[in-house]
């Protein structure tokens, strides 16, 4: 397969190292370098040779770069791939332009990826997500929806995605702040966890909680403790959602 080399210009640094981390990880995909400026992305290319370059016109030295661009036969009013949110994917040869198919696709993806990292998803839609993610593995491990333990066990994942500093303090942070939010007490809040994974280890899923747990589940080994289940359950997600493209690449 044809691989993508690609340079990055642009001044912020958060972005292009979420950029680069999501083309490490990527079949196809190499990233050649990254510069803030305009000169010595110039420099970059010819040194390095990349056939695509992801821009942000606004960089220092800007104009070598976009002189170079347009010496080189490639046009930012005719290009292929639209702006996304005030960056270009540019194609660094006119012959390059249009990609062929599994080439386009991945500079598809990329631009898609662009486009989340500059226009985020919401806090609200993100919470929304989670629970759902949460909700449906919890049932699979076989924890019923109507304990009390069940709304807790969920909030408390969803703090540790968010922080996981919070499982370095479960009983002096964590029970006492999800205990606020549904009127009860931090010793209630435990009791209710710990009762529910109970319930998961005498009746759950055995393929599903051997699969997750792995060597936790056996009959010589006790049930997880609340912190080790919210903590395993919290990393399962974060691999899920964060590392979606690099598990794809395994």
């Amino acid at each position: 397969m044809s691989v993508l080399k690609i340079v990055i210009a642009d001044t912020s640094r958060d972005f292009c190292e979420s950029l680069t981390g999501y083309i490490r990880f990527r079949k196809g995909l190499e990233i050649l370098g990254a510069s803030g400026d305009g000169e010595k992305a110039v420099q970059l290319i010819q040194k390095k040779t990349p056939n695509l370059l992801v821009m942000n016109p606004m960089i220092e030295n800007s104009m070598a770069l976009l002189s170079y661009i347009h010496k080189s036969g490639v046009s930012l009013n005719s290009l292929t791939f639209p702006q996304v949110k005030g960056r270009f994917i540019v194609p660094l040869s006119p012959e390059w332009s249009s990609p062929p198919g599994e080439m386009a696709s991945q500079v598809v993806n990329l631009s898609e990826y662009i486009r989340n990292i500059l226009e985020p998803v919401s806090t609200a839609e993100y919470d929304a997500a989670l629970e759902v993610q949460i909700s449906n593995l919890m049932r699979q491990l076989g924890i019923p929806a109507h304990l009390k333990g069940y709304q807790y066990l969920r909030r408390a994942i969803i703090m540790a995605m968010k922080d996981p500093a919070v499982m370095d303090g479960v009983t002096k942070i964590l029970y006492p702040d999800i205990a606020k939010c549904y009127g009860t007490t931090a010793s209630c809040v435990e009791r209710a966890m710990r009762k529910a994974i109970a319930v998961a280890w005498e009746r759950g899923n055995i393929d599903f909680l051997q699969y997750y747990f792995g060597c936790t589940k056996k009959p010589q080994m006790a049930k997880p403790t609340n912190s080790e289940f919210i903590a395993t359950v919290a990393d399962i997600l974060y691999l899920r959602q964060d590392h979606a493209e690099l598990l794809a690449c395994v």
